[in-house]
């Protein structure tokens, strides 16, 4: 806070951005806080609640309860446990706490978090990166989502800090530094958190440690022997994160589980015929829900994994697809995960329901398209420049290039919907501030590097190919 305190100094328009943040997450508690849990929440929740428990029982030295390892934590398998166990805290001190002060305590906790990226932002990269960053923060969808158990918006802040800790380690390879252990062990940690929050971002996770090992070779130079080491490390921290919930999920569903287990039927909603999920229609209720009783059932007669037999709905769902149906399908799918930022808008509404207010929900989508809008515009531009001049631009530029176009892999393999968005805004908001410092008159002409001129033009031809296939295809 200190540290807040002293940029807000010099640049007062940071204190203007951060009064705003907090403004707007007050004017929306009334219509917001009291919200009851839906859907994924409800297993957030409970896992939270499974958590501290847990502990308590390790505390007073207790045999852990494996009925609520198997039935609250692990579940169906469909969800990391991230934010169950940020949740864990609050429900270690309040066992019983309800909705309102379970979204209080996470408003809370995201402000916070915010803040402190924030000031992490403006030393890395100034005052306009963390102005902008804030500028994410005022957005009245944004806010509404940091009240929710969904785990989306925190791991766009994690991955925020996971590519500035990137753009270090490029920087300090072209300085002639080595990748310190410390670094390696920081890098896998938020590699395995990013993952523990979204199991979506696994693209980003595996390719931040690739790039670390890449990267010892290309950049190290001089180093690459001490640097190899600490990217080894990164990738031993990484696997030794993940494997407890790998381990206990496979031990409790059966099946080989490396995060989750949602892929299978995910897919078969998303591209095949979903009234043959079920080897046919599936019971009445949601598809997710009633999809997966009819796995376990199934599983319950026959001996196999629930895991096994889902992934046995997903093929024979699967079965009459083709690359033309994929690409129609995913094209909607794109649609919905990237253009309708407003479309959660009515979920937030506190229940039991008041009257149904348009014009409460038009202030909030409305500056929501507008604001999210503009930095869907600055990713789109970021996408087609190349810098050529600069290894600080050319490197925040690839790496932004990369992890946004990693957040946008989701619709191609996983059904997706306007819930999703917050976990790469903030990306977004740092990618517009590097492009308008790219703009600034008077800048001086630094050398460069032709792999990275190389590499950001691969990546931007690699985009538009993908592009051109779903727009036309």
């Amino acid at each position: 806070m200190r540290r807040l305190a002293a940029a807000i100094a010099r640049h007062p328009l940071l204190l203007a951005l951060v009064v705003a943040n907090v403004a707007v997450k007050i004017w929306l508690w009334p219509r917001t806080g009291h919200a009851s849990f839906t859907g994924d929440e409800i297993y957030y929740h409970e896992a939270g609640q499974a958590i501290a428990d847990l502990m308590r029982q390790v505390a007073t030295f207790q045999a852990p309860d494996t009925t609520l390892v198997r039935d609250s934590l692990v579940s169906d398998g469909s969800f990391l446990p991230g934010n169950a166990i940020l949740l864990a805290p609050l429900y270690l001190l309040s066992p019983h706490a309800d909705a309102a002060t379970t979204r209080l305590y996470l408003g809370v906790l995201t402000t916070v978090a915010l803040f402190a990226l924030a000031v992490f932002v403006h030393r890395r990269l100034g005052a306009r990166a963390a102005g902008l960053l804030l500028v994410t923060g005022c957005v009245p969808m944004w806010a509404q989502f940091s009240y929710a158990l969904w785990a989306d918006l925190m791991a766009g802040l994690v991955l925020v800090v996971l590519v500035l800790e990137l753009l270090r380690v490029g920087l300090d390879w072209y300085a002639g530094r080595p990748l310190r252990l410390r670094t390696g062990v920081w890098i896998g940690v938020l590699a395995a958190g990013l993952l523990y929050l979204r199991s979506s971002s696994l693209p980003a996770s595996l390719g931040a440690l690739a790039l670390l090992l890449v990267g010892t070779l290309l950049l190290g130079r001089a180093t690459w022997r001490r640097s190899l080491v600490a990217a080894a490390l990164a990738c031993v921290v990484f696997v030794a994160l993940l494997a407890p919930w790998s381990v206990t999920a496979s031990h409790y569903l059966g099946a080989r589980v490396v995060t989750t287990t949602t892929l299978p039927l995910s897919r078969a909603v998303a591209f095949g015929h979903v009234d043959d999920v079920c080897f046919g229609p599936c019971p009445p209720g949601s598809i997710w829900t009633s999809s997966i009783r009819y796995s376990r059932g199934i599983a319950a007669l026959t001996g196999q994994s629930e895991v096994d037999v889902q992934r046995e709905m997903s093929a024979y769902a699967l079965r009459d697809s083709d690359l033309r149906s994929w690409i129609a399908q995913v094209r909607g799918d794109f649609g919905r995960f990237v253009f309708k930022p407003g479309g959660f808008a009515r979920r937030f509404e506190a229940r039991p329901a008041p009257p149904a207010d348009s014009t409460h929900i038009r202030l909030v989508t409305w500056p929501t398209v507008v604001l999210y809008g503009a930095l869907l515009v600055a990713f789109a531009l970021a996408l087609l420049v190349v810098v050529r001049r600069g290894v600080r631009d050319q490197l925040a530029l690839l790496l932004l290039k990369l992890f946004g176009a990693a957040a946008l892999v989701q619709p191609f393999v996983h059904i997706s919907s306007g819930r999703y968005w917050p976990s790469f805004a903030p990306l977004l908001a740092v990618m517009a501030a590097v492009l308008l410092d790219l703009a600034r008159p008077g800048r001086r002409a630094e050398p460069g590097l032709r792999i990275l001129t190389v590499a950001q033009a691969l990546v931007t031809g690699l985009v538009a190919v993908v592009a051109a296939v779903v727009l036309l295809g």
